[in-house]
């Protein structure tokens, strides 16, 4: 057996137990949502995208930014702001506009986050 093999297995015994013990309070996890993937190939969580990369030969740089998804669903409801803004003052919709970026902006602040906010 292969050692990415053995480390598979071990995933999903911890997987297995995990599940187990998330019984116990009530909880489970979801089977569409919960994988094992390499860092390498990335994934997403709590909308963010985060990936591996390899900028030299020894050094690996890990890179947590907003997924594609998050990014969607923030100028969907931008949008959705800005239309239900029609007919209402202008203080209104900049104070609506300005509270939901503000929050988005604090949530994504601490990721790669410069590209999608300018």
């Amino acid at each position: 057996m292969t050692l990415l093999c053995f480390v598979r297995v071990k995933l999903q015994q911890g997987i297995v137990l995990l599940d187990k013990w998330l019984a116990i309070g009530g909880l489970t996890l979801s089977k569409q949502k919960t994988k094992i993937t390499h860092i390498d190939q990335g994934f997403d969580f709590l909308g963010t995208t985060i990936h591996r990369f390899y900028t030299s030969d020894v050094k690996t740089k890990l890179v947590i930014k907003p997924s594609k998804k998050s990014i969607q669903t923030c100028r969907s409801k931008l949008r959705n702001l800005w239309v239900k803004g029609y007919g209402n003052p202008v203080l209104l919709t900049i104070r609506r506009l300005n509270s939901f970026i503000r929050g988005w902006v604090n949530y994504f602040r601490p990721y790669l986050s410069k590209e999608v906010f300018s």
